[in-house]
């Protein structure tokens, strides 16, 4: 191997950053700059939840099927890589205010949780309900405490925990 590509494997690989995502990414922050100066993060202290909340109702609109940003032209996509890329620079350069509550939520509990029952089973039949047991209601059980070392609930589609089954790994 050639001595300047084994010093590059130990370099930041910028080439798996798509440049589409560049491209995008900086015509986002190109459509921020006019509106408030580049690298105005930098200049002034900014609040992370705002740019949480913004980079949501990107989402938002992106699930409810809109495509375009209305007011820049844009792809959602593209503001979406604009924070996030505004939210790690600021965070470098000790000008992000992480203004997230002082005390952590349960969201990401909630969710590994949600995700366990999920894969436990969807295949095998719960004659409660006479077809694939409710992977929902078996959640809400699931996480009202409600099992045993070894065994998951099964439950009728109100959540009512019929029977328990052996957890299938």
């Amino acid at each position: 191997m050639n001595p300047k590509d084994i010093a590059a494997l130990s370099r930041v690989p910028l080439h798996l950053l798509p440049a589409v995502t560049r491209i995008q990414g900086a015509m986002a922050c190109a459509d921020g700059a006019v509106k408030y100066g580049p690298y105005n993060w930098r200049e002034k202290p900014i609040a992370l939840l705002f740019y949480l909340g913004a980079m949501e109702r990107h989402i938002l609109r992106m699930m409810d099927g809109e495509d375009i940003d209305p007011k820049s032209g844009l792809r959602h996509e593209a503001h979406l890589i604009a924070t996030a890329g505004i939210i790690l620079d600021a965070r470098e350069c000790g000008t992000l205010i992480d203004d997230r509550p002082a005390k952590k939520g349960r969201a990401s509990v909630l969710l590994e949780e949600y995700e366990a029952q999920r894969k436990l089973t969807t295949v095998n039949q719960d004659p409660t309900v006479g077809g694939v047991i409710n992977v929902f209601a078996y959640w809400l059980c699931a996480i009202h405490g409600r099992t045993e070392a070894g065994l998951v609930p099964c439950c009728d589609r109100a959540g009512q925990i019929t029977h328990e089954m052996e957890l299938i790994k």
